[in-house]
């Protein structure tokens, strides 16, 4: 329950600007529902939708995996899941 209002409350201060496509995130394949498998950097993926310029909801793959609010923006990311908060800057 936690997690549908905090990405409404994302949705509810999204800018238009917000869903234009990101150059630095590729984005593999899409499914029905607005569904898209983003890859972030070199070990992230998320399965799930672009809620905001730089935030992703869905399923992480890598190394904080499970479903997960991730916030990417260059080397750093910053992910919200059911095991708590990670900060991570790549080099």
């Amino acid at each position: 329950m936690r997690y549908i209002v905090l990405v409404l409350a994302i949705f509810a201060w999204m800018p238009a600007e917000a869903l234009e496509p990101a150059s630095s995130v590729k984005v593999e394949s899409t499914y029905s529902f607005g569904i898209a498998k983003y890859k972030l950097d070199q070990k992230t993926k998320v399965t799930g939708w672009r809620v905001a310029k730089g935030w992703y909801f869905g399923r992480q793959r890598g190394a904080d995996s499970g479903l997960s609010l991730v916030w990417q923006h260059k080397q750093d990311q910053l992910s919200f899941s059911k095991n708590g908060i990670r900060l991570t800057h790549r080099f």
